[in-house]
């Protein structure tokens, strides 16, 4: 397969999982899609990743259950909106489901809030 290829493929498979997942992460132009999202600020800045898929057309499988990327340089990290999936939240919540938010900001090195 070529590398226009692979790439055709990698979008494609993005835009079918997108919906999936709660974070869109990229470290040092590796982009992430995962669930669950922590990040330690020392250096090098760590951030975990859990119930992820991993932009990476040289692996044979981009699920993985956790993974942890140690970087230096900027982290970037947008919690998406799923229109569809917050209705479905509501729905639960109306139902005696629990809710639970978490907030995730970006950590820039020498960048100020």
């Amino acid at each position: 397969m070529e590398r226009g290829d692979q790439t055709d493929t990698l979008q494609s498979e993005f835009r079918d999982i997108f919906e999936l997942f709660r974070y869109f992460i990229e470290v040092d132009r590796e982009i992430y899609l995962a669930n669950e999202v922590e990040v330690c600020s020392s250096n090098p800045t760590v951030v975990t990743v859990q119930d992820a898929w991993i932009w990476d057309d040289r692996r044979p499988h981009r699920f993985v259950s956790k993974a942890e990327v140690r970087t230096e340089g900027p982290v970037r990290i947008e919690e998406l909106a799923h229109p569809q999936r917050e209705l479905g939240r509501d729905v639960m919540t109306a139902a005696g489901g629990e809710q639970t938010s978490t907030s995730v900001g970006s950590e820039e090195p020498g960048s100020e809030a």
